[in-house]
């Protein structure tokens, strides 16, 4: 799992860092980015510096026990197939983090819910155009294509150029440890084609287009079956 905590890009955040700290003023819980809280448990436990590269340390640094370090790998492994599911590609370490609520034996924390998913399903295409749109890839049917080709905000290893697709850092991750992903994996054999149409429209006819409504259907099936392979 630490394989998937590389980062490249800015120094750590201390706005973020700041804001927390400012919330705990007002309330007894208080929320880290993922990028803040390891990047202080690394400095906290290694002395390390901090550079605009940072390896982030396994999730056992933050947690109590080794089982309570092991639900939080499963919840996180959850969000990875559903960033797949989806093609989310903005799972960076500033949108995952820990609640800290304060208890009376001080300071305790959980892994947050799953948050920001706008860069999902082809948000960043057109419908029509000459060079990729919703509607091309459609016809040449290349959507799978632009699933498999996406760039994803986690790299693989510190020296990679772009982050994984998030469906080849699933592919990858499970088999590292395939039972961290099991659970999420078999939930997916309650979806099929006619319930991921069912759920895309619901969505308001002046929310998203006929295109896109289309284009998210193909893009989550390819994903469905893509993932669905892997427990086979």
């Amino acid at each position: 799992m630490s394989s998937w905590l590389f980062s490249r890009g800015r120094e750590a955040p201390y706005r973020s860092h700041l804001r927390g700290e400012a919330e705990a003023c007002f309330t007894a819980t208080r929320f880290w980015p993922a990028r803040c809280l390891v990047t202080s448990l690394i400095a906290a436990s290694a002395n390390l510096t901090i550079r605009s590269r940072t390896f982030f340390a396994p999730l056992e640094l933050g947690f109590a026990t080794p089982e309570s370090a092991r639900k939080a790998k499963a919840q996180l492994a959850g969000y990875l197939v559903l960033d797949a599911l989806i093609g989310n590609t903005d799972r960076h370490h500033e949108n995952w983090g820990i609640l800290l609520k304060m208890t009376r034996g001080g300071w305790e924390g959980i892994v947050a819910p799953t948050f920001d998913h706008a860069s999902s399903l082809g948000r960043e295409l057109l419908d029509q155009g000459q060079g990729k749109s919703r509607q091309r890839l459609l016809d040449l049917k290349k959507v799978g294509g632009y699933v498999e080709k996406a760039r994803g905000a986690i790299f693989w290893d510190a020296e990679d150029p772009h982050g994984l697709s998030p469906l080849e850092l699933v592919r990858r991750s499970s088999r590292q440890d395939v039972q961290l992903f099991a659970t999420t994996l078999r939930r997916l054999d309650r979806l099929d084609r006619p319930s991921i149409e069912s759920i895309v429209n619901r969505v308001p006819d002046d929310w998203m287009t006929p295109v896109a409504r289309q284009f998210a259907v193909e893009l989550m099936c390819y994903s469905l079956k893509e993932l669905q392979e892997i427990l086979l």
